[in-house]
């Protein structure tokens, strides 16, 4: 089967023979009475990463999410409308508690604008790149927004960090691995940063980053830091070996994996297949077509794709998730499935429509004869 279901972007899989080993995948308490070995190293290593002053771990962007819902009890919560299932979540927790939550127009920093009017220090939830889309959020908008207004910007950069990075003629993605920040060359106080790393670089742990006040406030404040295990051994190994892989070789698997994108979207371009305009590795392709019925179709060839609505009642849509471990003949593989599942599904609708036609005139005849 041909997988084009991993967000594994820069193939990190980092193998148990590949990491360091540990002495205990669990210290049995939890971080708010001891930071794991290693956690506050990483974490400044990561907050360095994004661009930020300072960094906290935890075991996943649900665990932040949830935290950072209780931190906005009983303030005003403006959620953007493509913003991912976490955040979401989110905001469902602030509003247990109190909180005026709203979501506004996907990238629509007017529609903020109006959205806050009256708000007093407003809390904004946005991600920082849109793999449905395929375009970063427009955060320095919604930071003028919020600052009229003496509020936070928090920013889910999961799909980001690891692909994009500071802007350069030489790397399509950019140097460094660094995120939406770093991309758009946005720093501020008011800006906080959370994300999984379990994407790009292939560890199962998430990070929130910001002025190191915040993340203090936070560390002090976090139910799940004291009520929840921390991150395992295994997950800090595993994101040390991702970050020293990323400053030796990133740059590397970067360049593969955008060569990988171009090949496969040329592959498809060449059969008359459109995927929406974006160099991000994952490929959507475009509407008007029966998604469910083409994913089946690819499953009997041999493909595994992705299946989703970014919200319910939306069209269903069909995406490859590539990565810098494909080659170039599985490229072309997808693509030429691709095209055949779709030349067996018109000629299944024709054939459909025909005996549709036969079974009305045949009908039809009775009719006239019976009359």
């Amino acid at each position: 089967m041909l997988d084009f279901t991993s967000a594994l972007y820069l193939g990190m899989d980092h193998s148990h023979a590949s990491l360091p080993p540990w002495q205990r995948l669990t210290e049995g308490r939890p971080a708010a009475l001891a930071e794991a070995a290693g956690a506050s190293r990483l974490a400044r290593r990561v907050a360095a990463l994004v661009g930020c002053q300072a960094a906290v771990l935890a075991p996943s962007t649900l665990h932040l999410q949830w935290d950072l819902g209780s931190l906005a009890a009983g303030r005003a919560l403006f959620l953007d409308a493509g913003a991912y299932a976490t955040g979401r979540w989110g905001a469902e927790r602030a509003s247990s508690l109190g909180a005026r939550a709203a979501v506004f127009t996907h990238h629509d920093p007017e529609a903020l604008a109006r959205a806050v009017a009256g708000a007093a220090q407003p809390i904004v939830s946005c991600d920082g790149f849109c793999p449905g889309c395929g375009r970063f959020a427009p955060l320095g908008a919604y930071l003028d927004v919020i600052e009229k207004h003496n509020g936070w910007l928090l920013v889910d950069d999961t799909q980001a960090v690891g692909v994009w990075g500071r802007e350069s003629e030489q790397s399509p993605y950019g140097n460094g691995g660094g995120g939406s920040l770093q991309r758009l060359g946005l720093a501020h106080p008011r800006i906080v940063l959370l994300m999984s790393l379990a994407k790009a670089f292939g560890a199962p742990i998430a990070a929130l980053a910001g002025g190191t006040s915040f993340v203090d406030a936070f560390r002090a404040a976090s139910a799940t830091r004291q009520a929840c295990s921390p991150p395992s051994a295994a997950a800090l190994s595993a994101l040390s070996a991702a970050l020293d892989d990323n400053e030796t070789r990133g740059e590397r698997r970067r360049g593969i994996l955008h060569s990988n994108v171009a090949t496969l979207r040329d592959a498809f371009g060449r059969r008359g297949l459109r995927l929406r305009q974006s160099r991000f590795p994952v490929q959507t392709l475009g509407r008007g077509y029966d998604g469910a019925a083409l994913h089946a179709r690819l499953r009997q060839r041999g493909v595994s794709a992705v299946l989703h609505a970014s919200r319910p009642g939306n069209e269903a849509r069909l995406s490859f998730l590539v990565t810098s471990r494909h080659g170039v003949k599985e490229l072309e593989r997808v693509a030429e499935a691709t095209w055949r599942s779709f030349a067996s599904l018109s000629a299944s609708g024709a054939r459909r429509q025909t005996d549709q036609r036969r079974g009305e005139r045949t009908c039809g005849r009775r009719a006239m004869a019976e009359g």
